[in-house]
């Protein structure tokens, strides 16, 4: 997608990322998975460099999914707990 918009002057492009961005905070499960995303966002970096300015990217991060719907679970664990006083 990235090479695409380049080959048809996009000027900004939006990497389809929402979850971990270049970063990897998350379960070593999903290494694998980390890695093929990152390669999107490294082709916008390089293909950004490249152009000297015709084109850019933007990057959206909001975390793993699966890190947050864990974190929400357990929220509503503890909030069960202190209701039934457990």
């Amino acid at each position: 997608m990235v090479d695409a918009s380049v080959a048809a002057g996009v000027k900004r492009f939006i990497v389809d990322d929402f979850g971990w961005g270049m970063t990897s905070k998350s379960f070593e499960e999903f290494a694998g998975v980390h890695e093929v995303r990152k390669a999107g966002w490294e082709r916008a970096r390089v293909r950004a460099e490249e152009s000297k300015g015709a084109f850019s990217w933007t990057g959206i991060s909001i975390g793993n999914p699966v890190d947050w719907v864990c974190y929400f679970l357990s929220l509503k664990r503890e909030a069960s707990r202190e209701k039934h006083g457990v």
